[in-house]
């Protein structure tokens, strides 16, 4: 931890849009079953859902994933495939902040 802040997992894509000021956990996860390594990490935004959801819509597009979207309750998701990657993000909101999860997945 870094003045209360964790880091990023290592190996993380840096092309991927987080906010680093408030990540809230962070970790590596390793499936040698499956050879593959999850990167997982969630941060706090003062973004709206709304507005986090269309910057990652939008840069889950033009990145050239295979988008699902979808929206329960007050948690919206995004996910998707890319060659051997896929991504997954929810977005919900805690104590009138977004809070961000992300997972990504490389086979």
């Amino acid at each position: 931890m870094v003045d209360g802040t964790l880091p990023v997992p290592p190996g993380f894509p840096a092309e991927i849009p987080i906010e680093t000021t408030e990540v809230l956990e962070s970790a590596t996860t390793y499936h040698p079953d499956q050879n593959a390594t999850q990167l997982s990490l969630s941060y706090r935004s003062t973004k709206t859902i709304l507005d986090k959801y269309k910057e990652y819509r939008d840069f889950m597009n033009q990145a050239g994933y295979n988008l699902t979207e979808n929206s329960v309750s007050e948690i919206k998701t995004l996910s998707g495939i890319k060659s051997d990657t896929s991504l997954s993000i929810s977005m919900r909101n805690v104590d009138g902040e977004t809070l961000v999860e992300l997972s990504y997945l490389l086979k």
